[in-house]
């Protein structure tokens, strides 16, 4: 600590204040840091969490791709033996009469 004299005339106040300043944000760099770090993996772990919860409907709409490349092929806009293919999905089997 900066004695009375050097208070008044040497400017320790100013240097001895300057001092904590630079310590004190020092550490406030250091607990900013350590937050920021903190927020970065909990958004980071919300993310993923979300995009695994879009996977189950990411595996049904490959399911109804499938689909609807067997209705294409039906169309006959794949050519014609994507069309000839398709129509044996559609004929009848033994215990699925067709209508």
């Amino acid at each position: 600590m900066a004695g009375f004299f050097d208070t008044l005339f040497g400017g320790g106040a100013e240097r001895e204040a300057a001092e904590k300043n630079r310590a004190l944000a020092s550490q406030y760099q250091t607990d900013a840091l350590g937050y920021l770090k903190t927020g970065y993996g909990t958004g980071t772990d919300a993310l993923n969490k979300g995009i695994a919860a879009y996977d189950p409907l990411a595996a049904l709409g490959a399911k109804y791709s499938r689909v609807g490349d067997t209705w294409l092929d039906a169309l006959g806009v794949n050519g014609a033996d994507a069309s000839k293919a398709a129509q044996s999905v559609f004929q009848t089997t033994p215990g699925y009469p067709a209508f």
